[in-house]
């Protein structure tokens, strides 16, 4: 059943995960159908191809965070889960569940080997696209598990819903001034995929938006989720496969020629659907609403359209042109007038505090080791604060990409407002050239940890973030565990014995590091002025 016009786009929107209200990764709606090329299934015939599903490589395997643990083991040793499904998808379901070391709660996505096996390249994909991500716009990954039967994720939990559901239970559409806050963090999320990590999502759509936390759209945050359709691309690539959900896609994917701009066609389809609440393009059938998206008609006439502004119209026209040349990017969005206009607050870049670029500095500094083992323990913060440091950050981040390359450094450098902090900023760039790719930015988790001494540091980070180092799990973190992270995850060559032991000697005084060293370590690190 496909998904048809004003009244079905309401019945959809009611429908749509309901099971899946409290969850990080929600399943497909009924009636908005995928469209799904067979070579994007990763079919094959062969029972157990891989003994581990994490041996299995994708396009983007060569590029993950490798600090985002993956284990084979049983999940429970190490959290809580809830018997409470909070969604269910056809290869598995979602329950809650609650770290044993911190204390931290998140949703555990349990996914069936043998329902999956068919789309085990998919399902990878997805866990290596968010090992690739770091923006507090799009739902992080924890860790994961992995047993005989079963891969678990462990994702940060979204307990407000899904934007669609959210949209549904208002019974109206949303204000300009509540959809300009959703449209600005729809759209840095997808300025974050495409201009930092080279990733089109191509399934944008109200259901794969979350909800951070139950709480109006004003003190809310919105996060992406649902990457098992995501590809990377280069400038210019054309990308060919029919995927996504007909009523967000844009006339090229149906005809199998598309590019990047695929997704802000998607997002103007949703900005369309947040003021005005019906599809742009209905339809009684899929077939119908694919006729209409292939021609590109669609208008602004119902009555509930008069008491929208001109600007407002203008940036769904900017993002829903036909011509994929012609639509504007997702940073090109962002900076429309009808943001002003519609919450100007948005516009308000907030003060730089006067300990972070000192504490950037400080960072930057610190060891390969010492900055890994500070960036484990910043992984394990709590949500209060992540949004504590965002706000931080966010002054030194105006385009809103989670993370500062040399260009933007190089910028900041010469802002009259940051001019006390200019010869910090410059050691901080010349430290950073000295890296090799990877290295050589300040990502926001670099920023938390640049930041522990103003967090909460108890026992319970040091401990899962021990146990992120500790990979063969003997309670010591030896020279070739450091030597296998360093090479994985800083993408430099093998380093030598004394280098890496010398490393560890920061920690431990002389030998592996064990749990105590390291635990003396970050309290000390967290101390210092």
């Amino acid at each position: 059943m496909g998904l048809c016009g004003s009244q079905a786009a309401r019945a959809d929107l009611a429908a749509e995960r309901k099971a899946a209200a409290c969850s990080s990764t929600p399943s497909r709606p009924t009636g908005s159908t995928d469209i799904l090329d067979e070579s994007e299934s990763g079919a094959s015939d062969e029972d157990d191809a891989f003994k581990h599903w994490a041996d299995v490589s994708t396009e983007f395997s060569s590029r993950i965070n490798h600090l985002i643990l993956h284990t084979y083991g049983d999940v429970k040793t190490s959290y809580q889960l809830s018997g409470k499904k909070l969604g269910e998808g056809g290869f598995g379901f979602v329950t809650e569940g609650k770290s044993l070391e911190t204390g931290n709660r998140y949703a555990m996505k349990k996914v069936s080997k043998a329902k999956a096996k068919m789309r085990r390249v998919q399902v990878r994909s997805e866990i290596d696209v968010m090992k690739l991500t770091d923006h507090p716009n799009v739902v992080a990954l924890h860790e994961t598990f992995e047993d005989k039967g079963h891969i678990y994720l462990v994702l940060e939990l979204c307990a407000g819903g899904d934007l669609g559901m959210h949209m549904q239970r208002q019974g109206r559409p949303y204000s300009e001034h509540q959809a300009a806050i959703l449209m600005e963090q729809i759209l840095k999320s997808v300025s974050y995929l495409h201009d930092c990590k080279g990733i089109c999502h191509r399934d944008l759509k109200l259901p794969n938006f979350l909800f951070l936390r139950e709480a109006p759209v004003e003190s809310n945050v919105l996060k992406l989720a649902d990457f098992g359709l995501a590809c990377s691309f280069q400038p210019g690539q054309v990308l060919s496969s029919k995927v996504g959900t007909v009523l967000y896609c844009s006339p090229q994917v149906l005809g199998g020629v598309y590019d990047r701009s695929a997704d802000l066609w998607s997002c103007g389809v949703i900005m369309y659907m947040l003021l005005g609440e019906d599809p742009p393009f209905p339809g009684k059938n899929d077939a119908e609403v694919a006729q209409r998206v292939r021609k590109g008609n669609y208008a602004f006439s119902d009555t509930i359209w008069s008491s929208v502004s001109q600007e407002a119209k203008d940036l769904i026209r900017k993002l829903l042109k036909f011509q994929p040349f012609d639509r504007c990017t997702a940073l090109q969005a962002r900076v429309h007038e009808w943001f002003t206009a519609a919450a100007p607050e948005l516009r308000a870049r907030p003060a730089l505090q006067a300990f972070v670029v000192p504490d950037l500095l400080r960072f930057s500094k610190r060891s390969y080791f010492q900055r890994a083992a500070l960036r484990a323990v910043a992984m394990q913060v709590g949500q209060a604060d992540i949004e504590k440091s965002w706000q931080h950050f966010q002054a030194l981040d105006p385009k809103g990409h989670s993370v500062l390359a040399l260009p933007d450094l190089q910028e900041l450098m010469g802002l009259p407002e940051l001019a006390d902090y200019a010869a910090e900023l410059r050691e901080v760039v010349a430290l950073l050239k000295g890296r090799p790719l990877g290295d050589d930015v300040i990502s926001f988790t670099d920023f938390l940890a640049s930041a522990l001494r103003r967090l909460q540091c108890q026992d319970g980070l040091c401990h899962a973030a021990f146990r992120i180092l500790d990979r063969d799990a003997d309670g010591y973190i030896d020279a070739k565990e450091l030597g296998s992270i360093l090479r994985r995850d800083g993408g430099q060559a093998e380093a030598p014995p004394e280098v890496l032991s010398a490393m560890l000697a920061e920690a431990s005084g002389g030998g592996p590091v064990s749990y105590k060293d390291f635990v003396r370590f970050i309290h000390a690190a967290a101390k210092e002025a």
